[in-house]
């Protein structure tokens, strides 16, 4: 009973002396605990006032959630969302600039950059940070689909048609679509080289009318590059399949003069054998 009690009062003497040497610690965690509560507290009423459109309270709460938190990712958006709320466009891009840090906030960066610069007028900007945030993520819709229209808007067609094409493998865009936006990045290419490079012009806009033989610009450039070549035949061909999906004005007006040099009475037999594929249309009449 003696060793027993010996025993007893010695592991409750070691107990006290542990709980002594650990207390600071132990201290200084619960006030750590308490400080980190204060600051997620901070940051979820900041977040409340971001959607409630209060930009003084959104301002207060992340620089309180920053000071107790600090470069947190979610602290980060705070100080951006709340920058861009009070139209603060220079702290909105610092909040984001600092978020490329990090990898698990890199895109959200990117993005706020690219919605600032876009804000901004500030279109190679843009285009820069839609392409970094494609090569880091090519799954990624907004980049895929925001480097494609600026590229397309800078008659940038190689770097379009590219983009294009990873857009499609990323499933961003239907298979129907892609053909369609990719047979008019090649006629506008095609269109571009048709003085300097006319064999080249030839083939990108026949891959066009094969993919969308209805695009009435692909059809008319290509029955002009096959004409010059006399391949009258196939020229005319193109030009009533055109037709025949939708009859327009330039396409009756190609095929009228798909001949250089017919007389007018060549070109009116012409004519009636285009009308003939759509007799009921009103361009027919």
């Amino acid at each position: 009973i003696s060793l027993a009690a010996l025993f007893v009062a010695l592991a409750f003497a070691i107990f006290l002396i542990l709980t002594v040497l650990r207390a600071p610690r132990i201290f200084g965690d619960w006030l750590s605990g308490r400080r980190r509560d204060r600051g997620f507290r901070a940051l979820s009423r900041g977040m409340i006032a971001v959607g409630a459109g209060d930009a003084r309270r959104a301002k207060r709460f992340a620089a309180e959630s920053r000071r107790i938190l600090g470069a947190e990712p979610l602290t980060l958006l705070l100080a951006a969302q709340s920058a861009q709320l009070a139209g603060d466009g220079v702290g909105a891009r610092g909040a984001f600039e600092a978020m490329l840090e990090g990898p698990e906030t890199r895109l959200l960066g990117l993005r706020g950059l690219y919605v600032e610069a876009e804000r901004a007028g500030e279109r190679e900007a843009a285009r820069h940070f839609a392409a970094e945030a494609h090569a880091t993520a090519p799954g990624l819709a907004w980049a895929g689909t925001a480097l494609f229209e600026h590229q397309a808007a800078a008659a940038d067609w190689r770097g379009a048609l590219k983009t294009l094409g990873s857009n499609l493998q990323a499933k961003l865009v239907s298979r129907r679509d892609a053909h369609r936006l990719r047979a008019v990045l090649l006629t506008a290419r095609a269109g571009e080289v048709e003085s300097s490079e006319p064999d080249e012009a030839r083939v990108l806009v026949l891959e066009a009318v094969k993919l969308d033989p209805g695009l009435v610009p692909a059809a008319v450039l290509a029955a002009r590059l096959l004409a010059r070549t006399g391949d009258f035949r196939r020229a005319s061909k193109i030009l009533e399949a055109a037709w025949k999906a939708e009859p327009h004005p330039e396409i009756a007006e190609a095929y009228a003069h798909v001949r250089p040099g017919d007389a007018a009475g060549d070109r009116l037999k012409r004519a009636e054998q285009l009308v003939a594929f759509r007799p009921m249309s009103a361009e027919s009449h």
